[in-house]
């Protein structure tokens, strides 16, 4: 069937074509933020689970220690990037700076109307697209590189094995 307009608002609006475009772009950045909030989410337990077992480990503290607390830390910062200050949130504080998620949430305000988005909109979602290449990035090099160095040294200093890891030999 063919979905026909049945008479013209009192604006002007756009083409439904651009307007279903950009709906589209939101639900892909949608997809992609979402994809890396779960990574996010199990990289701070990997985290934390590698805090327990080098707890564990019998090697004096030092290196190790401090390259899972710069881990830990840089996870948290691009959490606070990607979804605001948590602590504020739990008391329903607005944030101080707008979030990608806020931006996002702007620029699907437009999905509510078949006026198409506004210059507003677009350049929200512009924005948030350009921040989360960076997150993307960051988060990319801590799961793909940082964790795995760090996990291979704490097996060299004689870590108990945690759950994710290859079968112990």
């Amino acid at each position: 069937f063919q979905v026909e307009r049945m008479y013209e608002g009192a604006l002007p609006s756009a083409d439904p074509q651009v307007t279903v475009a950009f709906w589209r772009e939101i639900e892909a950045l949608n997809g992609r933020t979402s994809a890396a909030r779960v990574v996010l989410r199990e990289a701070m337990e990997r985290v934390e689970l590698l805090q327990k077992a080098l707890i564990r480990t019998a090697a004096a503290p030092g290196q190790l220690e401090t390259d899972l607390d710069v881990l830990e830390e840089a996870l948290a910062d691009l959490d606070e990037q990607l979804s605001g200050t948590r602590a504020k949130q739990g008391i329903g504080e607005k944030q101080d700076e707008p979030t990608l998620g806020t931006r996002q949430s702007f620029a699907w305000t437009s999905s509510r109307s078949t006026y198409g988005p506004t210059a507003s909109q677009r350049r929200s979602l512009e924005i948030a697209a350009e921040e989360f290449s960076g997150i993307r990035a960051e988060l990319a090099r801590l799961v793909e590189t940082e964790m795995p160095r760090i996990e291979r040294a704490m097996q060299a200093a004689g870590a108990p094995w945690i759950e994710g890891q290859k079968l112990p030999d």
